[in-house]
């Protein structure tokens, strides 16, 4: 797609929380063709955000051509994102009901907005001022590279859990119970350090086990997935049930299909939606409230293997070379069709 761009921060911005989406941007740019250029930079960014209080698009008068961009917060106020140049594919939306309104004056000059989450999109369709032409439904995935196969996967497990990035308070606490009434448990946790050099975000971790080892002090992404499939059991929850900053919004996130691909068992904490309903949560594990419940799942992923058969199923569904066809599909509308690939 010629006249196609893919728009990245990864110029600026290092935080561990985009390096799926950085391996989102290179699937789509190998698969479509499509070049990844830098996005505006942070310092015009912060103009245009002063300038649209009096609804002046500087960064849209500095575009010069069409790009997709993957926008990790959605916003109810105007800024560079909001121009008919424009594609974003929002990643994490937190606005309250109330602030619909202004969501979508904030998207009014985008030809068409991806939203990821199954939970939102079903509720902006119930608003007035919805447009089923321009705001379309497209999943969050995992890229290819981590594919698994039926017959050949097969990874060697030195530790019982891990927990990986954020956590939920209740199955955290149930872990640390387990691990006291079971001497010989082993689980793997994260130290965030946080590195900010001028208007580069960056995020290190270290990796430590409940025995007092340092797994790893130098997490780069190989590292980060190899603790991961080292691994038994992970643990996974939705963020809106303890972080009120997620205004009671519960999306599946990607980090579900990387423990899948990493074949762990996975013991989850979420409520039924539309977004766990998409994603078939419940046929993985029952939503887990109790330790008792906790201690009989986290009892048998340690004695039985996983069904790497069904996750190979499960996860062909759900990688990002099926979001690109979908993808693809969409853009036709908005393009010449000799300039699709």
């Amino acid at each position: 797609m010629k006249q196609l761009f893919i728009s990245s921060e990864r110029k600026y911005n290092k935080a561990g929380a985009y390096r799926i989406v950085y391996e989102w941007e290179d699937v789509i740019s190998k698969e479509l063709n499509i070049e990844v250029v830098n996005s505006i930079h942070p310092f015009f960014v912060m103009i245009d955000n002063l300038l649209t209080k009096i609804d002046i698009n500087f960064c849209g008068l500095l575009r010069y051509r069409k790009i997709i961009h993957f926008q990790m917060l959605a916003s109810d106020k105007s800024n560079s994102y909001n121009s008919s140049a424009v594609i974003p594919w929002i990643i994490d939306f937190y606005l309250p009901k109330e602030s619909f309104k202004n969501f979508f004056k904030a998207t009014k000059r985008n030809k068409i907005v991806f939203i990821s989450s199954k939970e939102v999109f079903d509720l902006l369709k119930l608003e007035e001022l919805f447009d089923d032409k321009k705001y379309i439904h497209l999943p969050l995935s995992l890229p290819n590279k981590y594919k698994i196969d039926a017959n050949d996967t097969v990874y060697e497990k030195k530790y019982d859990c891990v927990l990986v990035g954020r956590q939920d308070r209740l199955l955290e606490d149930f872990v640390k119970k387990y691990a006291v009434n079971h001497p010989k448990f082993t689980y793997v946790y994260s130290v965030k350090k946080n590195n900010y050099k001028k208007v580069v975000k960056h995020n290190s971790y270290v990796y430590y086990s409940n025995k007092g080892v340092i797994i790893s002090s130098d997490i780069n992404n190989e590292n980060y997935v190899n603790i991961i499939r080292s691994c038994r059991v992970g643990l996974w929850s939705t963020r809106g049930l303890e972080d009120s900053n997620a205004n009671g919004y519960n999306q599946v996130t990607p980090r579900f299909f990387e423990l899948l691909s990493a074949g762990c068992h996975i013991i989850c904490r979420y409520p039924k939606n539309s977004d766990t309903d998409f994603f078939l949560i419940n046929q993985f594990c029952e939503n887990i409230e109790t330790y008792e419940s906790f201690k009989n799942k986290m009892d048998y992923a340690l004695s039985h293997s996983v069904d790497i058969k069904n996750y190979s199923l499960y996860l062909n569904e759900h990688y990002t070379l099926t979001r690109v066809s979908q993808l693809k599909r969409y853009l036709i509308n908005l393009f010449d069709r000799k300039n699709v690939s």
